[in-house]
């Protein structure tokens, strides 16, 4: 996003939308469990968080969702991280990561964003790095 400030940088975190739903009402639903490698301790770790952009507009853009309880096999989830939300203004093509490592938040608010159409997916992440598939993808439009 272009000249972007986001509040809140300590609790910035990347997030596995699950029952998301956007401040404009849109609903995406996924699965609440995270992909689980196995005993092997492998997967791919998540790419580092890059430097928040400049702030910019006066927009807003929340997200919530329901935080992941489970891994894949069923197993309980006991050592989530944090959250990576993938940001970009075409669908798809996201290019700014905002990492929040705080695994107790359900909602998250970019604040200072500039006008214009945004497209926001996220993933979750474990305390060993391993991260979820990205989440389905939002629209959301700030004026």
């Amino acid at each position: 996003m272009k000249n972007t400030a986001f509040l809140a940088v300590s609790a910035i975190c990347c997030l596995l939308m699950a029952g998301c739903s956007g401040a404009g009402g849109e609903d995406v639903t996924q699965s609440s469990v995270l992909p689980d490698p196995g005993n092997s301790g492998g997967g791919t770790p998540p790419p580092p968080a890059p430097t928040p952009p400049p702030v910019g507009g006066s927009g807003n853009i929340e997200v919530s969702w329901s935080p992941p309880t489970q891994k894949a096999d069923g197993s309980p989830l006991d050592d989530l991280a944090g959250y990576r939300f993938y940001i970009g203004e075409e669908s798809g093509r996201y290019d700014e990561i905002v990492v929040v490592e705080n695994p107790g938040l359900s909602r998250y608010s970019f604040d200072n964003v500039d006008s214009g159409t945004y497209f926001v997916a996220m993933t979750s992440f474990r305390a060993n790095g391993i991260e979820s598939d990205l989440s389905n993808e939002v629209r959301k439009s700030t004026n």
